[in-house]
């Protein structure tokens, strides 16, 4: 085979590991999947999972799952009445303190000081209109 084949049978190959960790991290938000669950689904080494994710989404696995988590979590905060704590259940925090800085990493504000910033802007967005 000559080398620029192989060379983008690697890349598939890495992109299709990448796609297939992408995926079950997608379908499983709810819970934190870790490398080695990864490795065992996907039949590859957890260094090849943390390499090739990282190649293809230019960013660790496990921080681009928590900013998915946090921005599904964002969109419970903004669109139900759900307290944090129910909120944070969801996405397997036990504790609130926890989830509240993983939050604030990803989003920049509390989940408390989020909620707030959507009502308020969806109050004043209303009034504004109104006008």
């Amino acid at each position: 085979m000559p080398a620029d084949q192989e060379r983008k049978g690697g890349m598939e190959s890495q992109m299709e590991v990448a796609e297939k960790a992408h995926a079950i991290i997608m379908e499983n938000l709810e819970r934190h999947i870790t490398i080695a669950e990864l490795s065992q689904m996907l039949h590859a080494s957890p260094t090849q999972i943390k390499s090739c994710f990282h190649k293809v989404y230019g960013l660790p696995i496990y921080t681009y799952a928590r900013s998915q988590r946090m921005a599904a979590a964002s969109k419970l905060l903004s669109g139900t009445d759900e307290s944090i704590l129910e909120i944070a259940g969801k996405f397997s925090y036990e504790n609130g303190s926890k989830f509240a800085r993983a939050f604030r990493n990803v989003m920049g504000v509390s989940p408390s000081e989020y909620r707030r910033r959507i009502l308020w802007e969806r109050e004043n967005g209303a009034d504004l209109e109104d006008d």
